[in-house]
């Protein structure tokens, strides 16, 4: 192909996605500001009043109910003891795997001091 000729190519396309990208935003700022807003309450006083599903600090009262519909009816004070419990299980079952380990290792290094070295 023709080097000029992918050239003039390549700047043809560059220029209409350009163009088409420029002509969206401006079409997308125009209707923006043509359509009226649908909130009921744009002209109210209390413009600056919180939502009532949203809590102090960002707490989520949809968040909440949400949260303790997948909690299965278990209180916190259930929840606690249940995650200390399982995590005393696992620590446990952790050192009695390290402490299996280690015995191995040992076994197998009193039997290397115990055998005969036949290279002597």
């Amino acid at each position: 192909m023709n080097p000029l000729r992918s050239l003039v190519s390549t700047s043809l396309t560059l220029v209409a996605l350009a163009s088409s990208l420029v002509l969206a935003t401006s079409a997308q700022a125009q209707s923006s500001r043509d359509v009226p807003s649908n909130d009921p309450f744009r002209d109210s006083a209390n413009t600056g009043d919180r939502d009532p599903m949203q809590g102090e600090g960002g707490l989520d009262m949809l968040d909440i109910i949400h949260r303790s519909n997948l909690s299965g009816g278990q209180t916190l004070e259930d929840f606690r003891s249940g995650q200390e419990g399982r995590l005393n299980h696992a620590a446990d079952d952790f050192r009695r795997r390290q402490l299996e380990l280690i015995r191995q290792q040992n076994a197998i290094s009193t039997d290397e001091l115990e055998s005969p070295n036949p290279d002597n």
